[in-house]
């Protein structure tokens, strides 16, 4: 086992990462949608996973561009691909963690108002009540789960 691959990091075969910073630039290029083929869109694709796991892995934005030069890529070219890749894998985590706090929180706030709602029909009238220790006990845990993803955003230098 190779222990001396930084944490992170994901093997790709050699130059895919420059091959596919080569081939999103010429297809953001006017009319370069029809100059790239189905091989440099495989290319991109392997390239765009192999640094999302590095994103994944904690590494900044100026490591992934790096990663891209040191396999061969142009860095005018490495630069807005890398760019992109960081961007769009932490908008997603951002849209997930947004929706688990949204989520804890409301689960909080509807279990709190059906154990506040049962509780004084009860106390008024007699009888039993219901207290949802699910949601008082689920919702926080979401509710700090997301909290905890979008804080780790903005210090990965990324928040929309």
């Amino acid at each position: 086992m190779d222990s001396k691959k930084p944490q992170g990091a994901v093997a790709v075969s050699p130059g895919v990462l420059a091959r596919g910073a080569r081939a999103y630039a010429m297809s953001t290029r006017p009319g370069g949608e029809q100059q790239v083929g189905a091989d440099a869109l495989r290319d991109v694709k392997e390239a765009a996973a192999a640094l999302a796991k590095t994103v994944a892995g904690g590494k900044p934005l100026e490591e992934l561009t790096a990663r891209c030069v040191s396999d061969g890529a142009d860095p005018e070219e490495a630069r807005p691909f890398a760019d992109l890749i960081f961007k769009t894998y932490w908008r997603a985590r951002l849209k997930a963690a947004r929706g688990r706090l949204a989520w804890g929180i409301g689960a909080l706030v509807i279990g709190g108002l059906i154990t506040g709602i049962t509780y004084s029909a009860a106390s008024s009238g007699g009888g039993t009540y219901v207290v949802t220790q699910g949601a008082f006990i689920f919702g926080p845990v979401l509710a700090l789960w997301g909290g905890y993803d979008y804080w780790r955003a903005g210090n990965a230098g990324y928040r929309s």
